[in-house]
Parts: C-alpha cells; sequence; structure tokens
C-alpha cells in the first residue's frame, strides 16, 4: 500500500483551506464593517446631544427670545440673558454660539458636519417663550460614505416667581 496523498487528497485540502479562509475574510470584514458604523453613531449621537443640552440650557436661562419672532422660523437664535446677546447660528457647516461681543465659537468638532440648523418660535405670547431646535448632523467616513442624524428638542424660558 502507497503511504504518499493523491491529487485528489491535495485538492480537496486546498479547498477545504480556501473555504475557511474565504468564511474567515468574511467574518473580519464583516465585523470590521459592524465597529466603524458603531464608532459613527457613536459620533454623531455624542456630538448632537451635547449640542442639543447646551442650546436647550441656553434658551431655559434666557431672559427672552429676540429671534425668531413669536411663530416664525429661523436658522438664527438670538437671545437675550443678563442684557448680553446670545446668537446661535450655521456658518459653514457649524453651529456658532457668540456670546455679547465674543468671537464666535464652534460647537460642533471636525468630525462631523452641520448641514441643517433651525429655530421655531412657537409661542403663542411673549411672556412665554418656547423655542423648537432642530439640526441634521452629518458624519463623512474616509470612504467617502455619508451617514446623516437629525435631532429635535424643545425648550421654554423659564419663568421667575
Amino acid at each position: 500500500m502507497n503511504k504518499g496523498t493523491t491529487l485528489i487528497e491535495i485538492i480537496f485540502y486546498i479547498t477545504i483551506s480556501g473555504v475557511i479562509f474565504l468564511a474567515s475574510f468574511s467574518a473580519l470584514h464583516t465585523l470590521t464593517q459592524s465597529k466603524v458604523q458603531n464608532q459613527v453613531n457613536s459620533e454623531l449621537g455624542y456630538q448632537g446631544n451635547i449640542i442639543m443640552n447646551q442650546i436647550l440650557e441656553t434658551i431655559r436661562e434666557s431672559d427672552s427670545v429676540i429671534n425668531p419672532s413669536i411663530q416664525e422660523n429661523s436658522n438664527l437664535l438670538s437671545l437675550e440673558k443678563d442684557e448680553n446677546e446670545i446668537n446661535y447660528e450655521l456658518s459653514e457647516n457649524n453651529i456658532l454660539i457668540s456670546r455679547g461681543i465674543s468671537e464666535p465659537t464652534a460647537l460642533n468638532n471636525s468630525k462631523v458636519q452641520v448641514i441643517d440648523l433651525s429655530f421655531y418660535n412657537y409661542s403663542s405670547s411673549i411672556n412665554h417663550d418656547s423655542i423648537r431646535v432642530m439640526f441634521t448632523l452629518q458624519y463623512t467616513e474616509q470612504a467617502g460614505n455619508n451617514h446623516q442624524r437629525q435631532f429635535y428638542g424643545t425648550a421654554s424660558i423659564r419663568q421667575e416667581k
């Protein structure tokens, strides 16, 4: 009896090795895509929540809304607090905040772009300002894939008692 391997056995082993390699490569590719997707979702959620919380808290602590007017929509939010004006606006894919005469500061980092920002004053009277905030963040992967997420929030100026 011959103790060597036959051509059929070699082809069989190569085929089995190829199937194992392809399955491993496919699993690795899926894991990598999942990791990237989780990073994108995490970054969008983190940035969006920080920005929204800051805007809403500023609205709550303000004395009055300068812009937008009652029942109006605008891409600029102007508030008055302690006789200083606070502005939020969209400029070059960044949400900028400026307080008084200070230079505007971007709220989002360079990983995300803001592609839409609007403020709606849905108040029914001057004495009770309520503002709805909406913005859309976009994250662009190195591969060029864009991911977007919208954020909504509403806040009212706290009334002094």
